[in-house]
């Protein structure tokens, strides 16, 4: 007979798979126990499989069986529930076995007076046959509603108070037959459960192989048993929801008018879709690989697999992992040898699954070994970068993932033979990448940074047409000082943070009494790799340069000579004031002083422009000193004068603000083709 199979997904839910052993003749009644909230999970999901029969469509109690208006306030019972159930025939028994029955009307407050605060007394009013009574609230030892119904809907309402501490479970039933002597049944659904994670083993051997382990930690949330389950975890990230098929509803209706307050006009109807279409291309995406949260994800381990194998290396390396434990132990003592799992790829998702079949109880968890591997491309490291630490590296493990499979984000033991020396988190990892794991503060190595300024400088300039270009060469260096006591050689990975994006590095690796050698890094996303190897007692200095060329651009004119738009800055602060050579061409000095006309035309506008408002407010001042009045004299004076100030702004508005302003425009047509016709060209 087949095991039972539970396939965990990262993703919090679980794929389970029931064996069922069917003989002819004998019908099989099979009870799926559910939580009432998971319901609807399996019903969504349910499936059966093998060479049987439902004689009996899967049925179950609806997850809102137990719906209710009823709350009871547990902190005062008795009055929440004479408040809302109103109407209802009870049985009040109170202290002294006085029992009183009839019609629950509700709760009267009355308040006592004391010699300090009042106090409200509540008492319950019933209808009798001898009229309205009532009971005192503290008095009563038993209310019973005797209406069955009644006390149905308080069972409900206690049922739901009690599945927030402890969810109810329900049953989902269904009963199969089958026409051969005798035949397995598959029973196939998805619940919520816990998400899976990974964990891993890095294992340093002296003059040997790092060994690589991989254990997933599996949770039984459920309220069953896995007996003798294979038990398979996947990396991928699968969609999942929640939905209502669970609950029993009767919809909401609309209103229709049986008579139409208008007819209908034209109904257009849209065409109907390929069935095909629907399952074709990409319109139903598989998931991609990821480690989120541990390791993780999904995969069907019970459908058809491609590529299954033991989690080993590349086929170059066959020896068993196992093997290569026992030929270690009396370095360390005994690693124990484990069952590996087998691993499957189903589209872009990976299976790990048990070799044999596992037990976990009920609310409880394992750790199950998945793998173990040599990893012969793995090396122990010293990484430094600064970000990480200022002045210290950390000992490292240069990760590659040389086995077949894909490897989800987990937490990470690292032990140098029997001594625990860091943890650390491996990233996701696909086969061939590389990783780097820090794993502890390496402390007799200590890591010194100097930053020299950096230098730019200008080492070219075109001009083409109306537009200015320029070329600066900017340079960064810096020196690592690395001083280390180790008694081994170690290799030791810098990784320097580029103070020049894009630029070209030369690295130089400098020791006493020998000659500089010239190191080739390895590019990163923003910094660039160093690799090289730190002696015993060593001392190096690691030299870098960056050096990079930069272009700039400039727009010398506007569109046309009526935009006044001249960027002669730009020449005087790139041109004449930092080349010589290029300040004296004939061409450079005819637009400088094209450009020197055109300043002392603007001066002259604007003096014509502040005369005019200086004769104006004479002009004012003038008008008002004849309306005052005076001696004819005077009067006849202001006038003279009037006429004068007149005559001079008529002349500057209308003869030499036009002429200046003509001039002008010839000035700034004739820079416009100047600085159009320019062309210059130097390097360094």
């Amino acid at each position: 007979m087949t095991s039972h199979r539970a396939t965990i997904y990262s993703n919090g839910i679980a794929d389970f798979q029931r064996v069922f052993k069917v003989e002819k003749g004998d019908p099989k009644t099979i009870s799926i126990p559910v939580r009432q909230q998971h319901l609807g999970d399996v019903l969504a999901s349910l499936t059966v499989s093998g060479l049987v029969k439902i004689d009996s469509p899967p049925s179950f109690q609806p997850a809102n069986q137990d719906e209710t208006n009823i709350h009871i306030d547990t902190h005062n019972a008795i009055v929440s529930l004479a408040q809302q159930l109103a109407g209802s025939n009870v049985s009040v028994a109170t202290t002294g076995d006085e029992k009183k029955s009839g019609r629950l009307v509700g709760l009267h407050d009355q308040q006592t007076g004391t010699q300090g605060h009042p106090i409200t007394e509540k008492f319950l009013v019933l209808l009798t046959d001898a009229g309205i009574g009532r009971v005192p609230v503290n008095r009563i030892e038993s209310l019973e509603f005797e209406d069955p119904v009644i006390q149905a809907e308080i069972n409900k309402a206690l049922s739901q108070s009690l599945r927030q501490i402890k969810p109810n479970s329900t049953f989902v039933d269904l009963k199969l037959s089958t026409d051969q002597s005798s035949t397995d049944a598959i029973v196939q659904y998805t619940i919520p459960a816990a998400a899976w994670k990974i964990s891993y083993r890095l294992i340093l051997i002296d003059e040997g192989p790092i060994q690589f382990h991989g254990h997933a930690i599996v949770d039984n949330n459920t309220d069953e048993d896995w007996k003798d389950f294979m038990i398979s975890v996947v990396m991928g990230q699968p969609i999942t929801f929640t939905t209502d098929v669970a609950q029993s509803k009767i919809p909401n209706r609309k209103h229709v008018n049986v008579v139409q307050d208008s007819a209908y006009g034209a109904i257009e109807v849209e065409a109907a879709m390929d069935a095909m279409e629907i399952f074709d291309g990409d319109a139903v995406a598989a998931g991609e690989m990821v480690g989120g949260g541990g390791a993780g994800g999904f995969g069907d381990s019970m459908r058809s697999r491609s590529r299954v194998s033991k989690m080993a290396k590349r086929p170059a390396a066959a020896v068993s992992a196992s093997a290569k434990v026992i030929d270690r132990s009396e370095a360390f003592g005994y690693v124990a040898e484990i069952e590996e799992a087998e691993v499957s790829e189903t589209g872009d998702f990976c299976v790990f699954e048990s070799a044999s079949p596992v037990s976990i109880d009920a609310r409880r968890s394992a750790v199950i070994p998945v793998f173990q591997t040599d990893l012969d491309e793995s090396s122990a490291v010293l990484h430094y970068r600064e970000s990480n630490h200022a002045e210290r590296p950390f000992q490292s493990i240069r990760f590659k993932n040389t086995t077949e499979h894909s490897l989800g984000r987990g937490v990470c033991t690292v032990y140098d033979e029997t001594t625990y020396v860091g943890t650390c988190i491996l990233p996701a990892t696909k086969p061939d990448a590389d990783a780097m794991l820090p794993h502890a503060l390496e402390t007799s190595v200590q890591v010194r940074k100097k930053v020299k300024p950096q230098k730019n400088r200008s080492v070219g300039i075109r001009v083409s047409e109306g537009v200015g270009y320029e070329s600066h060469h900017h340079t960064a260096e810096c020196e690592y000082l690395i001083n280390g006591s180790r008694k081994k050689p170690m290799p030791f990975i810098l990784d320097h943070d580029w103070q020049l994006h894009g630029s070209d590095v030369t690295i130089r690796l400098n020791r006493d009494n020998a000659d500089p050698v010239e190191l080739k890094p390895k590019e990163l996303k923003h910094a660039s790799r160093i690799e090289f190897e730190l002696l015993p007692a060593d001392k190096v200095m690691i030299q870098i340069v960056e050096t990079k060329v930069s272009k700039s651009r400039v727009k010398l004119t506007g569109k046309s000579p009526s935009d006044n738009v001249f960027r002669i800055d730009w020449l005087t602060n790139n041109v004449i004031e930092v080349n010589e050579g290029l300040a004296n061409d004939p061409a450079v000095r005819n637009c400088m002083d094209i450009q020197s006309k055109l300043d002392e035309k603007e001066t002259e506008i604007s003096r014509s422009a502040n005369e005019i408002d200086r004769l104006a407010a004479r002009q004012e001042r003038l008008r008002k000193n004849i309306q005052s009045g005076g001696t004819e004299k005077q009067t006849a004076r202001f006038q003279n004068d009037l006429g004068k100030v007149e005559d001079a702004i008529v002349q500057l508005e209308e003869t030499t603000l036009p002429d200046l302003r003509s001039q002008l425009k010839v000035l700034q047509s004739e820079l416009y083709e100047s600085l159009k016709e320019l062309v210059l060209e130097w390097d360094e």
